[in-house]
């Protein structure tokens, strides 16, 4: 096996504390929230050093104000939840107040929370005074921030569109399944959820359009039916 190929895939070992440090920038902070009853913390990370931050709720109240949030925005409403989420999440947390990127690792129900739409003391969204990213883990962001030592790609873009999910008759299931956890995962999260897919064909001119704008390198798939 080349070398190189070796360092496709994802991570074995998780990153050490100091070099996840190392890949922040001075501005930026890795926010990694776990919940959990009756207290839930946040694992602070900066160049400075790492904190474990805990929160003023439980894993109780957090999960209620945020799908309470969450139905709220679909509502177009929530100025006062979105503040006591900022009181639960970013206030009791000093490296967050003094910098300008957040780089969040949410748990549990966090993952459909906007950070971004969060509203600070002065009732301002957060998107109007921070950047912020999410990512799973500091693993990850380590792997991402070292991309760069890695070869580029062959190809600068593989965009598929309009894949017919509906009408299988099942196809899904016939596929039988992997020995190990892992491999499970890797069958797709909607598999594993039970969650149907449905067919989408605007997307087949969405990823010619984006082809045409990456240039003739582009591998565009876009089914026709």
């Amino acid at each position: 096996m080349d070398k190189r190929d070796a360092n496709v895939g994802l991570p074995i070992q998780p990153a050490p504390l100091k070099v996840v440090q190392n890949d922040l920038k001075p501005n930026e902070v890795l926010l990694e929230y776990v919940l959990d009853d009756p207290t839930s913390f946040c694992i602070s990370t900066s160049r400075k050093g790492a904190f474990v931050r805990v929160l003023p709720a439980s894993r109780k109240e957090i999960e209620s104000l945020a799908q309470a949030y969450i139905d709220q925005i679909r509502k177009r409403s929530g100025a006062d939840v979105s503040k006591q989420l900022y009181e639960l999440l970013i206030k009791p947390i000093p490296e967050a107040l003094g910098t300008t990127r957040f780089l969040i690792v949410p748990d549990g129900i966090l993952n459909l929370l906007p950070f971004e739409a969060l509203r600070d003391d002065q009732g301002q969204y957060l998107l109007k005074s921070r950047t912020i990213s999410y990512i799973p883990s500091g693993t990850i962001l380590h792997m991402l921030r070292r991309r760069q030592m890695q070869e580029r790609a062959p190809k600068p873009l593989l965009a598929v569109g309009d894949v017919a999910y509906e009408n299988q008759g099942g196809a899904g299931r016939s596929i039988p399944p992997r020995a190990s956890v892992r491999g499970r995962i890797e069958r797709g999260i909607a598999d594993l959820s039970g969650i149907g897919l449905h067919d989408l064909p605007q997307t087949r001119e969405e990823v010619l359009e984006i082809g045409k704008v990456v240039g003739p390198d582009a591998v565009v798939n876009g089914h026709n039916r």
